[in-house]
């Protein structure tokens, strides 16, 4: 995209195009918006932008240095932030700020160290150090766990063997595994083999923590749930029950043997058995069964449970995408967009189908419009749709406008629609000698300007 030179600026300024509330989200998701626009933007719109977990880095790293504070707290609640921008906000002038830095997850483990110069003896929740904030997030550099792992703080050694970057031979060693085990349980990068030897050993603390580990393998899984007591004080079966590598198999047993599982479980379960195979489809079909025959299921989620299933159409995902439940929200949201994205990712899919994707509420589904052939093509199309909007005007700006959509623009009566074509990266030389003549001073001095560099 072409730099915007300074009367542009200055004369949709003037045609208070910045001062409208326009829905800028999806242009910023695929990095339309030219850079000079986008401090310039209203706060509302900067803070929407900001929280979208889909808008282009490049934005998300210039709002970093935005003059508004309220912008550069937004970002740090946008889930898919990189570590460029919190790099610039953990320098942030506003101490408030860098407080949210710091116990940011996604923050870099080096980043966090480096606040113990600004806070050298302060301690945060429950007397926890900085060091150990750092350790059991994102601190991948190993010679810094390798200090770590060897701190006075037991906190922040058991905090290195949660971390999933320390070194293996770190958590090999016989005393950090025996006396860090439930760590080391939780920990995904913990080689099957040190698991093992932890259940062969009998460690109750690895036993009760391994359910955390992602990575878990399912004969483990197994071999706990074999061993536990099932009696009303053995929480354990539960959580084996509810960790996705579990086998159906022993689901069903542990199903069958306890009464005590609460509703969050049995709703993880029976998440889970919707993830299954094909070829174990009449287990899953068992589980949830079993789950939707359980004592402890709540009546208010019992029917919901049954209805959401494989073969959910549109219109009842929808539904209970607005549902009070979060875990079926997230569900019945997870399963829309896979769907919506394979409608738009087939090339036979209807036009009309695809505008409708085009006013989804959820931004994904909308973008995923993007992967069908004309997907583009209807986005822009959408942002031109508005008259005096600066939607329309950055619309305008994009370089693979259509032949249609760009003389429509060329042709308008609104000068602010020529403008946008004069600026536009792609626009032919043709098209630059008739702007220059335009009738408009900004248009025409803006075009004969161009046209000569």
């Amino acid at each position: 995209m072409s730099i915007l030179p300074p009367a542009v600026i200055q004369a949709i300024q003037e045609a208070e195009l910045i001062q409208k509330h326009d829905r800028l989200c999806d242009l910023a998701a695929i990095d339309a918006i030219p850079i000079e626009l986008v401090p310039l933007l209203t706060l509302n719109n900067q803070i929407s932008i900001a929280k979208q977990p889909t808008t282009a880095q490049r934005i998300l790293v210039d709002f970093a240095t935005s003059e508004h504070k309220e912008v550069r707290l937004a970002i740090l609640k946008n889930s898919n932030i990189t570590a460029t921008p919190l790099i610039i906000l953990s320098e942030d002038k506003d101490i408030n700020v860098r407080r949210r830095v710091q116990f940011h997850p996604q923050t870099p483990g080096e980043i966090l160290l480096k606040f113990r110069r600004y806070f050298r003896y302060g301690t945060y929740q429950h007397g926890a150090t900085m060091e150990e904030y750092a350790a059991c997030r994102n601190l991948t550099n190993p010679e810094l766990l390798r200090e770590l792992s060897q701190h006075e703080n037991s906190t922040i050694c058991s905090a290195v063997a949660r971390n999933p970057a320390t070194p293996i031979d770190i958590l090999r060693k016989p005393a950090f595994y025996t006396y860090y085990a439930s760590s080391v349980a939780a920990n995904p990068s913990t080689p099957v083999d040190i698991l093992e030897e932890q259940i062969r050993i009998g460690f109750g603390a690895a036993i009760s923590s391994m359910y955390r580990n992602p990575l878990a393998p399912s004969h483990l899984l197994t071999k706990i749930a074999s061993g536990c007591s099932y009696d009303r004080y053995d929480y354990i079966p539960g959580y084996i029950a509810r960790h996705p590598n579990t086998p159906l198999l022993t689901t069903i047993s542990i199903l069958k043997r306890t009464s005590i599982l609460s509703g969050d479980v049995l709703r993880s379960i029976y998440i889970n058995s919707l993830q299954v195979s094909e070829l174990e489809i009449n287990l899953a079909i068992e589980v949830q069964s079993l789950i939707a025959n359980h004592p402890n299921l709540p009546g208010n989620i019992r029917e919901e449970l049954i209805k959401v299933d494989r073969t959910a159409p549109i219109d009842m995902l929808e539904k209970f995408s607005h549902s009070k439940d979060r875990t079926l929200t997230k569900l019945a949201q997870s399963r829309l967009r896979s769907i919506y994205r394979e409608l738009a990712a087939n090339p036979e899919t209807p036009t009309e189908q695809l505008w409708e994707m085009l006013y989804h509420r959820d931004i994904e589904i909308r973008l995923a419009v993007l992967l069908h052939p004309q997907g583009l093509n209807l986005l822009l199309d959408r942002a031109l749709q508005l008259e005096n909007s600066l939607n329309r005007f950055i619309a305008g700006l994009h370089p693979q406008l259509s032949t249609v959509q760009r003389d429509k623009l060329l042709y308008s009566d609104n000068w602010l629609d020529r403008l946008a074509i004069a600026c536009n990266p792609s626009v032919s030389i043709e098209h630059l000698n008739r702007l220059s003549r335009d009738f408009n001073p900004v248009v025409r001095d803006i075009a004969s300007q161009l046209k000569t560099e």
